[in-house]
This record gives C-alpha cells, structure tokens and sequence, in this order.
C-alpha cells in the first residue's frame, strides 16, 4: 500500500511585541514645522531636524502676509519647494494652512470670502501635485493659528462655501479636517446648499477631526459645551472663541465623544493633549482616545502631559505612554496563520487590529518563504537572503477592534524539496510603503516534501 505524503507547515506565532519598534506609515507622533511665505527657508538645515522615529509632519505655511492679494510666483515657488521637501524625505505631511500665528485671526484674516477661496485656487493644484504625500489637511485657513475660531468666517454658510472651493482646487485629492464635531455637522446639513449629493457626499468622507486641545478641560477649551465632569481639579476653560460659541451645536463632552466614536470610524482624527489634569490620567485618557479614533499626537506638545503618560502605569507591564504609542492609529497583530489544506497550497491569516483607530486605506499582504536548515524557529538559520513570493491578497480596510481572516493562494510549484520559513509582509497599496506587525512577521516553518 502507498502512502502519499504530504507538505507539512508547523506554526509559529510570538504573541510578544516586537522587540525593535519600526516606526509604521501615517500614524503616530509628529512635531511641527513652522514656514512663513514667501521666506525660503534653509533646507540643508531643515533636514537634521526632521525626526526619524516620526513619519508625521505638520508642516505649518502661514500666508498672512498675502491676506489682501494674490500669491506672487516667489511664493508659490517656495510653497511648493516645502512640499517637495518633505515628500523626497519620505514624510507622511499633515498641512495647515493659515492667516494668524499670533492668536489674532480676526485681524490677520482677508477682509472678504473671495480672497481666501482665491488663495485656494492658486495653491490647490501644487497641493494636488503631492497629494500622495499628504496625509491630510488642517482647517480651512480661517481663525487664530487656523484653529478654526476666533474668525469672521465661522458661520455655516462660510464653512460649506470655502470646503467646497478647497475639495474643488485639490480635486478631492487629499483628506481635510475640521476643528470641531458641531463644525463638521453643520457641514452635514449645510453643504446641501452648496454643492449636488454626490460632491456632498465625497467632501464629507474626506473630512475628519482635528483638536489641539484634547483632554484639556471638561470641554476640551471650548471644542464642546459644558456639561460633564469627572472628579479632581478641573483647569477652568479660559480660551475665548470668539463668534463660533454663539448657537453653534455643540454637544457635552460625552455626546461628542459617542460621536466621534462613530463618526471617525472613517476618518482622520487627532491633535495634541494639553493641561495636566483628571481627563488626561491613565485610564481615562486611553478610554477618551479610544473613543475618538486618535491616529496621531503631538510629540512636543504638551511635555507636562506627555511625561505624566511616561510615568504611570497600565494594568500590564507598559507605561500609559507606552500603550498611547503603540496604540495611535492602527495597530496590527498577526493572530492566527494556518494552512487550509494538507498540501498547504492555501494559507487562512487573520490580522486584529488593537490600535485606536481604523487602518483607513488599502494594503497588499504578501507571503513569502525563506529556505532554512532546521524546522525549529528559534534556531533556523536561513539558507538565502532572497525570499520567494508565494502569494498575494488585499485588505481593503480594517476599523479599531476588529480582526479580518485572510485567504492566499500559494502554489508551491516555486519550492523545491526542504524547510522554509514563512514570513507575512504588508505595504500601503496606494504609495507601497512598509506596514509592520506590533508582533512578529515570521509565522512559521514550511517543510516541502
């Protein structure tokens, strides 16, 4: 009687995290890049202080100077020389354009509506030009360091007219965020008014959130109404916001947190934490950024916040910082990998995603095979540096939570006899950069008869 063997695959699977933190594309931390037009900045310079642990930039272009004309080539040329900077270093590029970096938005503003979508216009196709780049935008140019208050241009109607001309100038290519949850509902409704359903509703789900002042106070300095509290000594709001507080919607801090919790299931948000206090201790500020979907931070602003995270502890071994650093935006784990028939021509993967938010865009994951000389993880040396592609699948999206099973077809007629490891990799689809697992990549040994 003849037995017919079979291909054997032994699975193997570190549920620790990995022990070098690689640093995964748009999420995490980011540190501030200030510009003024139309000063060229020294950009010998510049690169040295760009920061290799953070594929965020906010890249800041205050244009108050243009506030009563149009952008001369000069600056244009330089705006557009800050954009190229930064995409040929590889940077994930968070772009805030803005009037004020003073706090006085009212008096450094345009006098008119038409100017502002006039400066949109002109930088709109250099801004569509590195979209790719850009992993979203920040305001509407409006308000005091473009925080989106203190303007004359914070009313509803304003609001839809000038995202509509911004979705327009960059052709729908970027993402864009508004700085308050009551700001993006009177988009909701507003923007019926403005535009046809469809455009309506494509501007709607490329637009996100936006806070820089997260955790700051009950109503994170006016970004919410009064309402809510929590025990300790609460730093009292005292951030005057000028015409946007006036019937502008907002909901109590956990109305708007449900909201966000449902609403940026799709889109961006983040900011930075500012004002040690009771809303950013622990427990409540890892609940609090859960409930938002907060995918990046400041890693300058707020130290005094930041360095309380580094010195409490979770329920585990890792400090709060640990955690809120590991966790913003997506975080993805190999939790499963087996093979779906005896002859493992067909591999079954399943990925959790523990972080704070979805990963938002498509990503390719691959499975290769490295040879190797013994069927032990631990002390299987490989035979070649060169892996070999067993298949491919995509993922199209994966929300907080939640894990997705994954199917990949692997013909093995690429093999010949011996032992391999085997190894998932993943990559952004649209700009091909490495995605990497809070875990492991190597998921076990395939033996091939």
């Amino acid at each position: 009687m003849i037995f017919k063997k079979h291909n054997k695959f032994k699975p193997y699977l570190c549920i620790e995290k990995a022990d070098d933190h690689t640093v995964n594309p748009k999420r995490g931390w980011y540190s501030i890049y200030p510009f003024t037009l139309p000063e060229r900045p020294d950009f010998e310079e510049l690169q040295w202080c760009l920061k290799k642990q953070e594929s965020l930039c906010l890249v800041r272009v205050c244009i108050g100077n243009y506030a009563a004309h149009s952008f001369d080539t000069p600056a244009l040329t330089v705006f557009e020389e800050i954009l190229s900077f930064f995409a040929r270093h590889n940077k994930d590029i968070i772009l805030r354009i803005i009037y004020d970096d003073e706090g006085k938005g009212m008096e450094h503003e345009p006098a008119g509506l038409s100017q502002i979508q006039s400066h949109m216009d002109q930088l709109g196709s250099i801004i569509y030009k590195y979209a790719a780049h850009i992993y979203t935008t920040q305001g509407l140019f409006i308000g005091s360091w473009g925080e989106m208050h203190t303007s004359k241009f914070c009313d509803r109607q304003s609001l839809c007219r000038l995202i509509d001309s911004f979705y327009h100038a960059t052709k729908g290519a970027v993402a864009m965020a508004v700085r308050t949850p009551a700001q993006l509902r009177s988009l909701e409704t507003g923007l019926s008014e403005y535009t046809d359903t469809r455009t309506r509703g494509r501007i709607l789900s490329l637009t996100g959130l936006y806070n820089d002042a997260i955790t700051g106070s009950e109503t994170d300095y006016g970004t919410y109404a009064a309402g809510d509290t929590v025990s300790g000594n609460i730093p009292s709001d005292n951030v005057s916001w000028g015409n946007v507080n006036s019937n502008d919607g907002k909901w109590s801090r956990s109305a708007e947190l449900s909201f966000q919790q449902e609403r940026c299931i799709q889109v961006y948000n983040g900011g930075e934490v500012i004002m040690p206090n009771p809303y950013n201790d622990g427990d409540t500020a890892i609940e609090t950024l859960t409930k938002m979907h907060v995918s990046y931070l400041n890693s300058q602003y707020d130290g005094t916040v930041l360095q309380k995270w580094k010195e409490q502890k979770t329920d585990k071994t890792e400090s709060v910082f640990e955690q809120i650093d590991r966790r913003l935006g997506y975080c993805l784990v190999l939790s499963a990998v087996k093979a779906a028939d005896k002859n493992c021509s067909k591999f079954i993967i399943t990925i959790k995603n523990t972080g704070f938010a979805a990963l938002y865009e498509p990503v390719i994951l691959t499975l290769s095979a490295v040879c190797c000389t013994a069927d032990n993880i631990n002390n299987a040396p490989c035979l070649s540096s060169e892996n070999t592609v067993l298949g491919r699948s995509e993922i199209a999206k994966l929300p907080a939570g939640e894990q997705c099973i994954v199917s990949v077809d692997c013909p093995l007629i690429a093999l010949s006899s011996g032992q391999y490891k085997l190894t998932v990799s993943m990559a952004l689809k649209r700009s091909q950069k490495k995605v990497f697992f809070d875990n492991c990549d190597t998921v076990g040994i395939l033996t091939v008869i």
